[in-house]
């Protein structure tokens, strides 16, 4: 078997990402009286997306990300309303957002049976731990690394080198990467050398023209690539 270490992505490759972010967001803005608001929702997301793209480049650091789009959003909106209050309770309320994507459960429990499986994220470390912890994904990983515990993210190497160091016995030409994010994950493996599966259900084009060893739209496929 040439891979004995399977490094997770975990939003939008094993977890329902945008259920939970659209649940937890629909309940914060309704807090503050923009729950129906169509256009608050589609600004929140552009201002989101922009900052987690600078989070990447690390132009911005991780809690001024997590205040920043609720204080942009609110100051676009015209509403007098606090942003860090406001991210407090979208952070309490994604924490509870556990749901997982088709096949990631039982893809993931076969997996286990013949290889060590890990969580690396770049998500908010309050948010990922309590998500994982609640998760039925648990028992069948060894660890999770949230970046912000780093003090580094996807997809820089020094991220990656903080995963390696604790990982027991662990040898790069037995890992794979397994995610979704071509900036983050695909580029992250590439940045240290490892070998990568990028998780594109929605085939999307390779804009990066990243050279990844493998590309799949289904997580069942990981099965086939590693047995």
């Amino acid at each position: 078997m040439k891979y004995t270490i399977l490094l997770f992505d975990a939003d939008d490759t094993l977890f329902d990402f945008q259920k939970a972010e659209e649940k937890a967001l629909e309940e914060t803005l309704d807090a503050y009286g923009l729950g129906k608001n169509n256009a608050a929702t589609a600004l929140y997301h552009k201002i989101n997306k922009q900052l987690w793209i600078d989070f990447e480049a690390g132009k911005v650091s991780k809690p001024v990300l997590k205040v920043k789009r609720f204080t942009e959003l609110f100051q676009q909106m015209g509403v007098a309303a606090d942003g860090r209050a406001c991210s407090n309770v979208y952070i309490e309320n994604l924490s509870k957002g556990n749901d997982l994507l088709p096949d990631a459960l039982h893809i993931c429990r076969e997996l286990s049976k013949t290889c060590r499986l890990y969580l690396v994220t770049n998500g908010i470390a309050k948010v990922q731990h309590a998500r994982f912890e609640a998760s039925e994904l648990k028992p069948y990983f060894k660890d999770i690394f949230v970046s912000e515990e780093s003090g580094y993210q996807k997809p820089q190497v020094e991220y990656f080198r903080y995963v390696f160091d604790r990982i027991p016995d662990f040898e790069k030409a037995q890992a794979l990467l397994i995610g979704d994010s071509l900036t983050s994950d695909m580029q992250g493996g590439w940045n240290v050398g490892l070998d990568t599966c990028w998780y594109n259900p929605n085939h999307k084009e390779n804009e990066k023209r990243l050279a990844c060893m493998y590309e799949i739209d289904d997580l069942k496929k990981i099965l086939e690539i590693v047995k």
